[in-house]
């Protein structure tokens, strides 16, 4: 993504007001789009369905979308992020030949994850087979996996309009298509259904968008599937990193879904009622931060890098490098920690807003604790997701790797823990997790800027 990056700070800086405001719309599209949309078109749905069906029928249809999201995004964890290794390294050796069967073995094998996930979280949470929604889940999270795969590969795309148009217009028939389903007395199933129509839209408009970019032939499925299975293998370190992260963000779910004091639909899904809904609103406080990410960080990295190399190969002196590698980690460091002054800022009006939101009546006055922890761990969540950029630049993947197991594991024995204070302590098992993945991942940034030539001529020195 970094050439997208260099590409919208050239935009916020070379232009007035309106050029900046159309380069963040473009940012905010690509760092998070689908899951920016797939909130809001969850909730726009569920607002509809209240106002047709009863409560309990808006938390199962709630329910049953959030676990083809949470099988799509780990499915497609691993897949997505060595895809993208892979498609960069075909752009950058002028082969875009291949890039067609790299899209194309990456999206079959994260359906196929995400086919395989569904059920087995719909057993592990209680699905009341006879409900018969199995069937429309595990299509709608398959549809999830295919659509964030291609998304994540949009931004090998210059037509901006075409990746907004798509993610927009499903968004729009998946709301529309549930109202349907309701009104013409469908059930549960049919809106499930129905939400996935959209789904299907969207990434049938981005699969288009991005083949008649590249327009070679994919070939066979099965060869593509396989040499993706050969690139997992390889890149093995940065697969269970992307994995892990993606796990991290659901293992405090996982964790309170499946213990007491929860509740339970009328499907058989548990829930909890003051946290779920909290945490993933609370979440889209992350968007901001994620595009200034995109714009100001990890684009100015490549350019800091290249310009680095550059200088290496041009012969310049040990002292010159030294001296050039200094400069390069306290940018680097200067820019991120700009970017976390301005998630910083949002972060803090989200906490002076929920507490105001409660007494409104729009939230639950359990729910604002949960919102205001979630916002502030989204602080320390892009401190980690800044080193991990800087990590994976510098093709430090089992450092990656680190980061992103701390993020994981500590979110988990956070959120342990926190039960065993009682539920003024609900909601701090991210945040905590944030914070000692965001420590962990400084540490090792600073570390590897610190010591670049050494780790450059380490490995230009190794065997093979």
């Amino acid at each position: 993504m970094a050439g997208i990056g260099i590409r919208l700070d050239h935009m916020v800086h070379s232009g007035g007001l309106g050029l900046a405001a159309l380069a963040l719309g473009q940012a905010l599209l690509l760092a998070a789009g689908q899951w920016m949309l797939a909130v809001l078109g969850l909730a726009a749905a569920g607002a509809l369905v209240a106002l047709i069906a009863g409560p309990e029928t808006v938390i199962a249809f709630r329910l049953v979308v959030t676990i083809a999201v949470l099988s799509a995004m780990l499915a497609t964890a691993a897949p997505l992020l060595v895809a993208g290794r892979a498609l960069s390294d075909a752009l950058y050796a002028q082969r875009p030949e291949r890039i067609p069967a790299l899209i194309s073995g990456m999206a079959a094998l994260s359906v196929l994850l995400a086919a395989a996930l569904c059920p087995a979280f719909l057993s592990l949470l209680g699905l009341d087979r006879a409900s018969g929604v199995m069937p429309a889940s595990v299509a709608l999270a398959a549809l999830f996996a295919l659509l964030w795969g291609l998304a994540g590969q949009a931004t090998a795309l210059r037509r901006f309009g075409a990746v907004a148009v798509a993610l927009l217009a499903g968004t729009v028939l998946s709301v529309a298509a549930v109202a349907g389903a309701l009104v013409a007395g469908g059930g549960l199933a049919a809106m499930a259904w129905g939400y996935g129509a959209g789904v299907a839209l969207s990434a049938g408009a981005l699969a288009r968008a991005l083949f008649r970019t590249f327009p070679f032939d994919a070939g066979p499925l099965w060869p593509a599937m396989r040499d993706h299975l050969v690139a997992l293998r390889r890149h093995g370190a940065l697969a269970g990193g992307s994995l892990l992260g993606a796990l991290g963000l659901w293992i405090d779910k996982l964790i309170l879904w499946n213990l007491p004091g929860g509740q339970v639909s009328a499907i058989g899904l548990r829930y909890r009622e003051a946290y779920d809904g909290a945490v993933f609103f609370g979440l889209l406080a992350l968007v901001p931060g994620l595009a200034l990410l995109l714009i100001a960080f990890e684009g100015r990295l490549f350019l800091r890098l290249r310009a680095w190399m550059g200088e290496l190969l041009g012969h310049a002196t040990l002292e010159e490098i030294r001296a050039e590698s200094a400069d390069l980690a306290q940018e680097t460091v200067g820019d991120l920690r700009r970017v976390l002054l301005v998630q910083a800022v949002v972060a803090f009006g989200v906490c002076v807003a929920a507490p105001r939101m409660a007494a409104a009546g729009w939230i639950g006055a359990l729910q604002a604790p949960v919102l205001a922890f979630t916002a502030v761990g989204c602080v320390f969540y892009l401190a980690a997701l800044g080193a991990a950029l800087v990590l994976i630049n510098l093709d430090l993947a089992r450092r990656y790797l680190a980061v992103q197991a701390v993020f994981c594991g500590a979110t988990a024995l956070a959120t342990g823990l926190t039960l065993l204070i009682g539920p003024q302590a609900l909601g701090l098992g991210f945040p905590l997790g944030a914070l000692a993945a965001g420590g962990v991942g400084f540490v090792l940034m600073r570390e590897a800027l610190d010591a670049l030539p050494r780790h450059v001529f380490r490995r230009a020195a190794a065997p093979g």
